[in-house]
């Protein structure tokens, strides 16, 4: 009996394994062959798969939702196509990134293309804003072409130095070429596209910043015969701070600022504007370099009203290299309120 059993085990076996691989591959076959039309659903992040979202941005990993998505082959924003191999997809989900640029501003619809049909969701992606990386040259007269490089400058609106427009001679997504228009001598440079308007990190019109919104980090302050605010919100000529400075008494100098001996060559010139407060008007304050009063400039102050002074490094004693920087009183004991802003080298 024992003997039968053996045989009868040992001779159905081949017929048992033969029928469980013809329903484990049947089954798989029915599992792979969703033979309906792609549906389109929703887009989410791959972090919040419930909540819908109505936009993206370039770059961005997103799930795109729906039903009868396991064939996908094809992954299209409003004509560029994600590459096959990678586009992750199941039956209900599709994870892909949001490729850039595209070629409409906004409006982006996405359509899937799977072994079985065709689906489109209407979406949004939006483009990041422009990123300024530099500028050359960094000063220049108006009409001269300046080379802005950077990221995201596709669909360009506008660019502005401050708050005048250039003629754009030529962009790409990652340069822009424009011509300095008259007035933006001394300005950022605002770059305007569809996702949105970035601002310079520093002012067109100088080689070296000295101070900007505030001081430059290689440079010290100290000072005499008054008090300064490097943060002052009061009176600003651009950007966001100025300096104020109160001068008390005769010949003080609160602005007393020292660097790290800059040398000068390659500069002709330092740049400063200064707004004179209640009751400066005709007084006088002088810029003096390395403590050498002998060869400073005298600068005389208008009350009211910002006014940008442009004084030759060979009128200051032609100095190879720069350790301070004062801004001395020099009309004889009068209190005076000032405010600077824009010093540096040109």
């Amino acid at each position: 009996m024992k003997r039968k059993y053996y045989f009868l085990k040992h001779a159905l076996m081949p017929v048992f394994s033969i029928l469980f691989l013809a329903a484990f591959f049947s089954a798989c076959k029915k599992e792979n062959t969703d033979s309906a039309s792609p549906v389109l659903t929703s887009v989410t992040t791959l972090t919040d798969r419930n909540t819908g979202l109505s936009n993206a941005t370039y770059s961005q990993w997103i799930l795109i939702r729906g039903r009868h998505l396991a064939s996908a082959n094809q992954v299209d924003f409003n004509g560029t196509l994600i590459s096959r191999d990678m586009i992750f997809a199941n039956d209900t989900s599709i994870t892909v990134q949001v490729p850039g640029p595209l070629a409409g501003a906004t409006s982006n619809p996405i359509t899937v293309t799977t072994a079985y049909g065709q689906a489109t969701l209407a979406f949004n992606i939006l483009q990041p804003a422009p990123v300024i990386g530099q500028f050359s040259p960094v000063s220049g007269s108006v009409g001269d072409v300046v080379t802005i490089t950077g990221d995201w400058f596709t669909n360009l609106e506008s660019v502005k130095f401050g708050t005048v427009a250039a003629t754009v001679v030529s962009s790409s997504k990652t340069e822009i070429k424009v011509r300095v228009p008259a007035g933006g001598d001394q300005s950022y440079i605002f770059v305007t596209t569809s996702g949105g308007t970035s601002r310079s990190a520093n002012i067109f019109g100088f080689k070296y910043i000295i101070y900007d919104d505030a001081l430059n980090t290689s440079w010290w302050s100290g000072g005499w015969g008054g008090t300064t605010n490097y943060a002052s919100t009061e009176v600003v000529k651009r950007g966001l701070r100025s300096i104020r400075v109160n001068y008390v008494g005769g010949w003080g100098s609160p602005i007393q600022i020292g660097g790290g001996n800059l040398a000068t060559a390659g500069y002709t010139a330092i740049k400063i504007s200064i707004y004179g407060g209640s009751g400066s008007n005709n007084n006088k304050v002088k810029l003096i370099l390395n403590g050498s009063a002998s060869s400073g400039q005298e600068l005389i102050l208008t009350e009211g009203k910002w006014t940008d002074y442009n004084i030759p490094l060979s009128t200051l004693g032609n100095p190879t290299a720069i350790n301070e920087i004062w801004l001395q009183e020099f009309s004889n004991g009068a209190t005076t309120l000032v405010y600077v802003d824009d010093l540096g080298l040109i």
